[in-house]
């Protein structure tokens, strides 16, 4: 298994787990299957871009994972929808927002060491996930064929875009993230350019 999917493996999952994972497959995921054991196997869930907030499964998600991690996470959902409601009526945030602010409501509560990472793909969804702070500092900077984890972030202000047009005519958009953090380390899904190869394809 290629050296940066087994760190990806590492921060993403419990030692058990991780265990686990190497003797069932017997350390050889093939290359270009790591996105869908991840999402096959609940270590990433799929969050539609559009969605108005998380839904019961989304939520019981992340306290299933936190708790694989070895943490204790309790989450109401019927709290969570009223408090992102109440938030909506007070004009407090735009109804765009509502999944934002709950998962900035979510990431309250979870273990000061972690936070609510996502696979950017360049697609209409987010790919969530439960990350200890520092291995998601870790797995940024790493370039992987099948996306950049970064820490889940919406804002309606966020602009410019970082677009990258490879020369095989795939276009990877991305709304502009934290400070520091480096798309150009990824690759294209469709034929494999590396993006540090396609600088002057970049428009911000």
């Amino acid at each position: 298994m290629k050296k940066a999917n087994q760190q990806v493996l590492h921060a993403l999952l419990s030692g058990k787990e991780l265990s686990h994972v190497l003797e069932d497959t017997k350390d050889t995921i093939p290359e270009g299957e790591m996105f869908n054991f991840l999402v096959k196997n609940n270590i990433l869930f799929k969050v539609d871009a559009n969605a108005a907030h998380l839904d019961s499964e989304a939520i019981s998600f992340i306290v299933k994972r936190t708790n694989a991690l070895g943490e204790e996470l309790v989450l109401d959902e019927k709290k969570l929808d009223k408090k992102v409601s109440k938030a909506i009526k007070k004009d407090k945030i735009h109804s765009s927002e509502a999944l934002a602010y709950m998962i900035n409501q979510i990431r309250k509560k979870l273990p000061k060491s972690y936070t609510i990472c996502n696979l950017e793909r360049g697609d209409e969804a987010y790919y969530i996930g439960v990350i200890k702070k520092k291995e998601l500092k870790k797995i940024n900077k790493l370039s992987l064929d099948f996306g950049i984890f970064h820490k889940f972030s919406i804002s309606e202000d966020q602009d410019p875009f970082y677009v990258i047009e490879c020369s095989c005519g795939a276009t990877y958009i991305w709304e502009t993230q934290e400070e520091g953090e480096n798309h150009n380390t990824g690759v294209c899904h469709n034929c494999g350019k590396s993006f540090s190869d396609l600088a002057n394809d970049v428009t911000v």
